[in-house]
C-alpha cells in the first residue's frame, strides 16, 4: 500500500540541503531507498521560507518574461522548486484549493486539481503536507500487468484506506500500483513532492479508473497518448511513405496501445498489407493488437 510516515522530532532542512541529501544518500529508483527519504522530506516541510521565495521568484519571472515557469510542464497549480544536478529527481509544490467558478465553469478547477478523478502514476513520488489542512484521499491498489489498456475493461481494485495529508505527514506512492482520488481540502493547502521521472525504457501507461464499476475509464495525457494520437492521424491522412516506420513501430514499440494504433493505421492506409501484418505481428500477445489485426484476418480468409 502507499506508505505513510510522521515524525515527532526532526531537523529543518533548506532546499539545497535536501537536494544534496537525496543526491548523495538515496537511490531514487529503489523503493526501499525512497522510503528512507521520508524524514528528509519532513525536514524540508519544516522550512516555511520555501514557498515565499518561490512565489516571489515566479512573480519576478512573470514580470520580466510574461510567464511563470518556462520549464514547468505541469498545471498552473504546480511549481517546480528545485531539481538534482544529475536530473534524476526534482522537487515540486502543489497547490490545493476549494474549486470555484471561473467564467461560469467550476469543472475547470476540479480538473486542474484532479479532484474526484481516481488515477495512478507511472512514476514513484514522495509527498508531504506543507501548509494548510491538506486534502483527503482514498487509496486503492491494482496489478498493472493484468490490465488490458482498453476503455471499460474490468480492473481488480482493492481499497486500502482513506486518509489525509496534514502538515508534516509524508506519504510514498508506488508507480503503477497505487491509485488515489483526492477530495478538496477545507481551505487552501500546499504539498511538497519528491518526483522521480520515468527511466528510459519504462513505458507503463497511466490510467483513470471508475471505482464504482471497477473498470478502466481513460488514459492520462502523456507520451503514450500523444503517440497513439499521432499514429491514428497517420492512418487518417498518411500515404505509402509512412508505412515502413509504422510497421517498425507495430513490431517494436513496448507500448501495446502504440503497437495496436500502428497496425490499425497500416491496414487503413494499405489494406493489401494484411498478410504482411499478420506475419509480422500475428504472434503479438496483446489483445489490442489482435483486435487491430482482426480485419486483416478477415481479408486473409
Amino acid at each position: 500500500m502507499a506508505f505513510s510516515y510522521t515524525f515527532e522530532e526532526n531537523k529543518q532542512l533548506t532546499l539545497e540541503e535536501y537536494i544534496h541529501f537525496i543526491e548523495d544518500n538515496i537511490d531514487v529508483q529503489d523503493e526501499d531507498s525512497l522510503k528512507e527519504s521520508a524524514r528528509a522530506l519532513n525536514g524540508l516541510s519544516m522550512n516555511k521560507s520555501i514557498f515565499d521565495k518561490m512565489i516571489e521568484d515566479s512573480v519576478k519571472r512573470s514580470a520580466s518574461s510574461g510567464g511563470l515557469q518556462d520549464l514547468n510542464t505541469y498545471t498552473d497549480a504546480t511549481f517546480i522548486i528545485g531539481d538534482s544536478p544529475t536530473k534524476t529527481f526534482f522537487v515540486r509544490a502543489n497547490i490545493w484549493k476549494q474549486p470555484k467558478e471561473l467564467m461560469g465553469a467550476i469543472d475547470y478547477e476540479n480538473r486542474l486539481y484532479s479532484y474526484h478523478e481516481p488515477h495512478d502514476h507511472n512514476f514513484d513520488f514522495v509527498t508531504v503536507g506543507y501548509f494548510g489542512p491538506g486534502y483527503t484521499t482514498r487509496i486503492y491498489e491494482y496489478e498493472h500487468s493484468r490490465v488490458v489498456p482498453r476503455l471499460d475493461e474490468p480492473v481488480d481494485l482493492r481499497f486500502l484506506e482513506e486518509t489525509g495529508l496534514p502538515v508534516g505527514k509524508v506519504m510514498m506512492y508506488r508507480k503503477s500500483v497505487d491509485i488515489h482520488t483526492q477530495m478538496p481540502p477545507p481551505s487552501t493547502s500546499i504539498s511538497l513532492n519528491l518526483m522521480v521521472p520515468q527511466l528510459p525504457g519504462w513505458h507503463a501507461e497511466q490510467y483513470y479508473f471508475d471505482l464504482e464499476a471497477s473498470t478502466l475509464k481513460g488514459f492520462v495525457r502523456g507520451r503514450s497518448a500523444y503517440q497513439v494520437s499521432i499514429l491514428s492521424l497517420a492512418g487518417d491522412i498518411g500515404g505509402e511513405d509512412v508505412l515502413d516506420p509504422l510497421i517498425s513501430i507495430a513490431q517494436g514499440s513496448p507500448c501495446e496501445r502504440t503497437r495496436a494504433a500502428a497496425v490499425d493505421s497500416v491496414l487503413r492506409i494499405s489494406p493489401s498489407a494484411a498478410s504482411l501484418m499478420l506475419s509480422r505481428c500475428g504472434a503479438d500477445p496483446s489483445p489490442l493488437v489482435a483486435d487491430a489485426l482482426s480485419g486483416a484476418l478477415q481479408s486473409a480468409k
